[in-house]
């Protein structure tokens, strides 16, 4: 019995010391990781942008050619 029990605690450090400390992430990549973030919301945020200023612009030709059909791919002027 005793064997046993001795047997099962020598498997049971062995499961810890298998098992990876989990290693504290440092400030510096916590700023990479915000760095990376806001980049790209401000990339998404440009884009945003820019299809606003796109579909103004369709607006404004629409008012001024008339007849002017809108589709997602390409801008056809009808003649």
């Amino acid at each position: 019995m005793a064997l046993r029990m001795v047997a099962y605690k020598i498997y049971l450090t062995k499961e810890k010391m298998a098992v990876p400390k989990k290693r504290k992430s440092s400030s510096a990549t916590k700023r990479q990781r915000n760095a990376y973030v806001i980049s790209q919301h401000k990339k998404i945020l440009k884009m945003v942008d820019a299809r606003k200023r796109v579909e103004k612009n369709l607006e404004k030709m629409e008012a001024n050619e008339g007849a002017i059909e809108y589709t997602p791919a390409k801008t056809v002027i009808a003649a």
